[in-house]
């Protein structure tokens, strides 16, 4: 029952990551406002605006937590309540919707401070996204290299999984590869480790 919670939990806030919830208090992307165009004033309005929907976006992650808790109650009850866990999934998809309204809100917030040359180029970056998931594509079948990632982004993963070493395993592929996501960089294993050849 924890790891269907668990896995709940993983999916939603897989979720909130991708809609790319902004961090707080972090500094301005320096490469992003030179590129944009962006005075000073400007910078300062947008962090503004992200901080004030990454707060909403917290108190909401945080009450889809506790709902999937309750879902977990629920459903460990012996005798299934299908109105107590209906309600709990619906309020997870009102969240849900919620949380994708209040981001486009903050988009058209940030896009009104802009002017029309920058605007211009903020509509050649929504391009790149739109050509990303093709160039991806093209990475993994080895058409073009990947780009090297930001030193940020960089994950190291332990070389040293072997699966013949489990009797019983089951894995998820990992997605963490620089720029593109989907190219797969390591596995997750599960199962009896218990077990030594």
């Amino acid at each position: 029952m924890r790891t269907i919670i668990f896995i709940l939990f993983l999916t939603l806030t897989a979720g909130a990551a991708a809609q790319t919830m902004p961090i707080p208090h972090a500094p301005f992307p320096p490469a992003v406002k030179s590129y944009v165009g962006l005075t000073d004033e400007q910078t300062v309005r947008i962090l503004r605006l992200n901080s004030e929907l990454a707060q909403f976006m917290t108190s909401k992650l945080r009450r889809q937590i506790q709902v999937l808790v309750e879902i977990g109650q629920e459903t460990r009850k012996e005798a299934l309540d299908a109105t107590a866990l209906g309600l709990r999934y619906l309020e997870l998809e009102v969240i849900r919707r919620e949380l994708a309204d209040e981001r486009k809100k903050t988009v058209r917030a940030v896009q009104a401070l802009l002017t029309e040359p920058q605007k211009a180029k903020v509509a050649a970056l929504e391009q790149a996204l739109r050509d990303r998931s093709t160039a991806c594509a093209a990475v993994a079948l080895q058409l073009l290299e990947e780009p090297e990632a930001a030193p940020a982004s960089r994950v190291a993963l332990p070389q040293w999984i072997e699966t013949d070493q489990f009797s019983q395993t089951s894995g998820v592929m990992l997605g963490a590869s620089g720029a593109c996501p989907q190219v797969p960089v390591g596995v997750i294993l599960s199962g009896d480790f218990s077990t030594q050849p």
